[in-house]
């Protein structure tokens, strides 16, 4: 199963995520999970850059990501 959300916030500001759970074959168990979580600001109106902040998220431990960049459109 899969949830997708995209919120448009005032100021050229976006968040986006995407979660996908995965199930254990012939159970109703859940098996695993990714998630990302995405913050885009559009430097100005009409460019096509971004500044973006994500959030990655996997079944485990310590193997969570952070990460800072940009993002052309």
């Amino acid at each position: 199963m899969t949830i997708n959300i995209l919120a448009k916030l005032p100021h050229r500001v976006q968040y986006f995520s995407l979660t996908n759970y995965q199930s254990v074959p012939r159970t109703p168990d859940l098996g695993g999970y990714y998630s990302e979580h995405n913050i885009r600001w559009n430097v100005k109106k009409g460019n096509s850059l971004d500044i973006r902040f994500q959030y990655v998220m996997r079944q485990g431990d310590m193997n969570d990501d952070y990460k800072l960049g940009f993002r052309w459109r």
